[in-house]
């Protein structure tokens, strides 16, 4: 009904999906307040590296994720954890206005 192929989808990426899941929220429920709006700067940095890595490139993304990790990590550790955010968006702007498809995004060309 919404497009999805269901013999291409297979029930281990799901059971991987759901299961990485878990894990992620059990290890973030000891460290942070369990709230429901808990998950949301995590699912905004998921979507900047998506899109900062090209859709649909895996390496895009693994680059797009490392890139954004160092840059956090460095970025809190000479500046101050107030420009995280600012810091990630910043980024994320420039590499969209240099290259508007991602990092390994491809033109796509349509008939």
């Amino acid at each position: 009904m919404v497009g999805v192929d269901i013999d291409r989808v297979q029930l281990a990426s799901f059971a991987l999906g759901f299961g990485s899941a878990a894990v992620a929220g059990a290890l973030l429920s000891m460290s942070e307040q369990v709230s429901p709006f808990a998950g949301f700067p995590y699912t905004i940095a998921a979507f900047v590296v998506v899109i900062m890595g090209g859709l649909g490139s895996i390496g895009g993304g693994m680059l797009a994720a490392l890139l954004l990790g160092m840059l956090e990590t460095y970025g809190v550790a000479l500046t101050s954890s107030n420009y995280r955010s600012m810091l990630l968006y910043g980024v994320f702007v420039l590499v969209l206005l240099t290259r508007p498809r991602g990092l390994f995004g491809r033109r796509v060309i349509v008939r």
